[in-house]
């Protein structure tokens, strides 16, 4: 327990609204969906992984136990999404929108004349509600990672000075040195040679 909580308060603002609107997603999976009355009365009330469309709501709780797992441990797809070239917020956005389209799918299902016999009443339970609130603060918080610009990997490097430095006399020198050592060796070139007669 004490590493998740070290490891929330590491999050910043974005991460951490990731990890709630994730959170929201998977827990609305097990909350009230729909409810339906028929012609006598009586009515049926889904959650979202109950009913004819459960599948929708495992899918979500999937996908929310997964963003989650990923905003509150960045490091577990960071290879993944590397070998793919796809930035982190990109991902979150796309989950967001896959979610969103699997809920409008599922609402035009359930709410469509034709699925129910002799159902007379048809609503949205809060489960529903709150499933959208998620979808759309999953949506926003991956755009603003999507936005944010990446931060340049520190070389092995920087920041370290180097110790060893070479005395100012020595530099200083060096090229006086090699300008005179080349005069010298031109005006030694130059001379003519000494003709020497031993008598």
């Amino acid at each position: 327990m004490s590493s998740l909580k070290n490891a929330f308060a590491r999050l910043d603002v974005t991460r951490k609204w990731l990890l709630l609107s994730n959170l929201l997603i998977a827990v609305s999976a097990f909350m009230p969906w729909y409810q339906d009355m028929d012609a006598f009365g009586a009515g049926d009330r889904y959650l979202g992984v109950t009913g004819p469309l459960f599948l929708v709501g495992i899918v979500l709780f999937l996908s929310g136990m997964a963003g989650s797992a990923l905003s509150l441990y960045p490091h577990l797809g960071q290879s993944l999404l590397n070998k793919i070239s796809l930035k982190e917020g990109a991902l979150f956005c796309f989950l967001g929108l896959h979610n969103l389209f699997l809920l409008l799918l599922a609402n035009s299902i359930f709410f469509h004349p034709k699925f129910g016999v002799n159902i007379t009443l048809k609503s949205t339970g809060f489960g529903m509600f709150a499933s959208f609130i998620g979808v759309l603060l999953l949506t926003w918080s991956g755009y603003k990672l999507y936005r944010r610009p990446m931060a340049r990997p520190a070389t092995p490097y920087a920041g370290i000075e180097p110790r060893i430095q070479m005395p100012s006399s020595l530099t200083d020198r060096r090229p006086q040195s090699i300008h005179s050592f080349t005069e010298t060796s031109d005006s030694e070139a130059n001379k003519p040679e000494a003709l020497q007669l031993d008598l």
